[in-house]
């Protein structure tokens, strides 16, 4: 739903989660994305730790 709405004012939603893994890591996709103006990350309880 966040994607969604960024894609509708103008913005390329990035969603880390749907990009192939490749044997990568989670912070190694988000070093490979990180020539971006601003990044949008949801949590939830479970992620708190």
């Amino acid at each position: 739903m966040v994607a969604r709405f960024l894609e509708r004012i103008g913005f390329e939603a990035v969603i880390l989660h749907e990009q192939a893994n490749q044997g990568r890591t989670v912070i190694e996709k988000v070093e490979a994305h990180g020539d971006v103006g601003f990044a949008v990350v949801l949590l939830t309880p479970d992620d708190e730790g």
